[in-house]
């Protein structure tokens, strides 16, 4: 190419920043965020549906006390949600995955006495917090030798729980990072969490039922009084193969524009 023809060496860089960026925005399928409409104005109730990629929120198991509202943010934002007492709700997918991540934050309440986490459905049928759960991650201080310094995890839709030590001091309290992988076809997890209180990751893989897809994500808390729950927000959920061809589409893009402007 002729040299004359050649973009600065400035405006492909900031060709090659726009163009990752677009990819990876790409890859994102669902987002939510509790500053989205119509958080702010509804105060989180059944039937909200902010962000993109997902169906509306339903209610899955809701007890006498049990409440969902809007509550200071546990990130950067304004808003997170939160649940009190017991509550469950699912949100279902616009598009089913069978290889994915979903990746969010979470504070699980210091005075919690039962389960409060999150879950993975093959179904986006309304039914029970447990009804096609794959997998499910969470604390749960009704577990014998539950000390605070790891999150339980079960593949039978609670009927049984796997300890893993994640190698806090106390993650009561503690804002946590969940990243949840998934491959139905092959039946495997993958499970990424980060306290963010404390400066302390940890990565973990097993095995959990096969199934088609995932179709719904599922939160709850099973508590005694309102004073029992837990916050969350900034769920994110990316469809695995998908970020992989972002990366080597990316690489290529990038490989082929150095050689085309000789930057």
């Amino acid at each position: 190419m002729d040299k004359n023809n050649r973009l600065p060496k400035g405006r492909v860089a900031l060709l090659l920043c726009l163009m990752a960026s677009s990819l990876a925005h790409a890859g994102i399928v669902a987002s939510d965020h509790a500053d989205n409409d119509p958080y702010p104005v509804t105060g989180f109730l059944p039937g909200d549906n902010g962000g993109f990629g997902f169906d509306e929120w339903v209610e899955l198991e809701t007890g006498n006390p049990g409440a969902m509202y809007t509550t200071a943010s546990i990130d950067s934002g304004s808003y997170s949600w939160g649940l009190g007492g017991t509550y469950a709700l699912g949100r279902g997918l616009s598009n089913n995955l069978a290889v994915g991540s979903w990746n969010f934050l979470a504070v699980h309440d210091s005075d919690n006495t039962d389960f409060s986490g999150f879950n993975l459905k093959s179904s986006a049928s309304i039914g029970s917090f447990a009804s096609d759960e794959l997998f499910r991650v969470g604390m749960d201080p009704s577990q014998f030798g539950y000390d605070g310094t790891g999150v339980y995890v079960s593949t039978n839709a609670g009927t049984s729980y796997l300890f893993l030590d994640c190698g806090w001091v106390d993650g009561e309290g503690d804002t946590i990072e969940y990243t949840i992988g998934w491959n139905t076809v092959a039946g495997t997890y993958s499970l990424s969490v980060s306290n963010q209180t404390e400066g302390v990751s940890i990565n973990f893989l097993g095995n959990m039922p096969t199934a088609s897809s995932i179709a719904m994500l599922g939160t709850g808390v099973f508590g005694a009084s309102l004073d029992e729950g837990m916050v969350f927000d900034n769920y994110g959920v990316v469809p695995e193969p998908h970020v992989l061809g972002v990366l080597v589409f990316g690489a290529l893009a990038m490989g082929f524009l150095r050689k085309l402007f000789l930057v």
